[in-house]
């Protein structure tokens, strides 16, 4: 297990995704979370806020991800009520009609996937929520677990990749540890 899952910067921006996300859900979502890891996001909804969800199911292409993220939801949960799940699954795997199935769609990780293929597939008028960060490749080879094949370095460049037709919320995030300074973008809207 890599526990750079838990660092400061890892929880602080699904934090900061929680906080400003929760008064825009719809009532009891069905919530889809791309390239998920360990999926302490959908672990963190869940604990904030343990009956407002209907579903969350995290996705990650990394079996080990998934059988872990598995093990550390459904200790949160106790098995009792399966809101959680973790599939091992590509990204690029998933279609428009799987993703109909989904109230939101999250993906805090758009500078680690290669293409916007998955974008293109989410239906027309899905709330989507996208996290991403300023680093350059060159950059975030000298740390663990940056694996930027899309970078994004400026919030303007994300902006423009990812169109909203109805933008709910944007914002960025400054993390500073010591040699390591870097932003975090997020956009939350309807496709």
């Amino acid at each position: 297990m890599d526990f750079s899952a838990f660092s400061h910067g890892q929880i602080q921006s699904k934090l900061w995704l929680c906080e400003t996300l929760e008064p825009l859900l719809p009532k009891n979502p069905k919530i889809i979370i791309l390239a998920s890891w360990y999926n302490t996001l959908g672990m963190m909804l869940v604990i904030r806020n343990p009956k407002k969800y209907k579903r969350i199911l995290g996705i990650d292409k990394d079996i080990k991800s998934s059988t872990v993220a598995n093990h550390i939801c459904d200790a949160w949960m106790i098995n009792a009520d399966q809101i959680i799940k973790n599939e091992n699954k590509l990204v690029e795997e998933y279609n428009s009609k799987d993703f109909a199935n989904f109230d939101v769609i999250i993906n805090t990780s758009v500078e680690d996937i290669s293409t916007k293929e998955w974008f293109n597939k989410i239906p027309k008028s899905k709330m989507i929520v996208l996290q991403t960060c300023n680093l350059l490749p060159d950059v975030a080879q000298q740390y663990n677990n940056w694996n930027i094949l899309d970078p994004n370095p400026s919030f303007e460049i994300f902006k423009n990749k990812y169109p909203m037709k109805k933008i709910l919320f944007e914002g960025e995030k400054q993390f500073d540890y010591g040699d390591l300074k870097y932003s975090r973008y997020m956009l939350i809207g309807k496709k």
